[in-house]
């Protein structure tokens, strides 16, 4: 069985009007898909915290495997997703960049297989996402691939396969290492646009 898409949006922000383009590409593409809106949890920080929970009441939820693309996201052409079948968990990797780098992960595409080792994964993702939010001697922004390169560290003998490109390419920073044909789903990247526009508007609506 292929997995099933997934994926959230912040409700009352412009990836309402983004999201479209991701669901609009499944419809398109035949591509079966949960796409949800969820309330804000106060900054753009903690909403991408929401990721791994999400992902794994997903998981339970539709007792298959999943796969997470964010909502910036697009398809470009169907997929069966067959090299993903034999492996428990899938995501992009930037292999060139030290073990413990914070972009050594990168989570714009997530495939997670309905066995014990991906829902183990995914609750300790949960677990290192909920112990760096409480965290009160931090002075760094939070990533939940961060948190997600600390599972898998502690995961190795897990069944993991680096993500194929062509499910996770940037639409600006890979046109070098991948022609536009071979592409499955690309990314837009909306934080760039969005993230801090979002956190000062949640920091207005704090303080009235």
């Amino acid at each position: 069985m292929k997995p099933i898409v997934i994926s959230f949006y912040t409700l009352g922000t412009p990836y309402e009007e983004e999201v479209k383009k991701l669901i609009h590409s499944c419809a398109d593409q035949k591509i079966e898909a949960d796409i949800v809106g969820i309330h804000s949890k106060g900054s753009w920080e903690t909403n991408c915290a929401q990721k791994s929970f999400f992902i794994l009441e997903k998981v339970k939820q539709w007792n298959r495997s999943v796969l997470w693309v964010d909502a910036d996201a697009v398809f470009k052409q169907q997929t069966d997703f067959s090299e993903l079948h034999a492996y428990d968990v899938s995501v992009r990797m930037n292999e060139f960049l030290p073990k413990m780098h914070e972009s050594r992960i990168i989570s714009n595409t997530i495939f997670v297989k309905n066995n014990s080792a991906g829902l183990k994964l995914l609750e300790e993702w949960c677990l290192e996402v909920n112990k760096a939010l409480n965290d009160k001697n931090r002075t760094i922004e939070f990533w939940d691939q961060v948190a997600l390169r600390d599972a898998l560290h502690r995961n190795e003998d897990i069944h993991f396969l680096p993500m194929p490109l062509k499910y996770a390419k940037i639409f600006d920073f890979d046109d070098l290492f991948i022609s536009e044909k071979e592409v499955v789903i690309e990314h837009y990247q909306a934080s760039r646009r969005y993230k801090h526009k979002l956190n000062a508007n949640f920091k207005n609506q704090c303080c009235h």
